[in-house]
């Protein structure tokens, strides 16, 4: 039987360690989505889907976009890329 992971989400806010090396260490422990508020490119970048150690699918949101998660975390849950760039 397979663990559960510690967290379902994680939000990503330094870009240079979030976007390169802390993705393929959350896919590695089972992280189903793993999300990137971009402030420099002012976007969202989500990764999900998980297997082998690697994100299989990638979805880029920008300003004014609202999106909802992947079921994979066990609820739907919408969010703004406003507000997650502004903080």
């Amino acid at each position: 039987m397979t663990a559960a992971p510690e967290r379902l989400l994680d939000v990503a806010e330094s870009v240079r360690t979030d976007l390169y090396t802390k993705p393929d260490l959350d896919a590695v422990a089972g992280i189903p989505v793993y999300v990137i508020a971009d402030r420099k490119h002012n976007e969202v970048v989500v990764l999900s889907d998980p297997l082998n150690g690697e994100y299989r699918s990638r979805a880029v949101y920008r300003k004014g976009q609202t999106f909802t998660l992947p079921e994979s975390i066990g609820a739907k849950v919408e969010m703004d890329v406003d507000s997650l760039l502004l903080t």
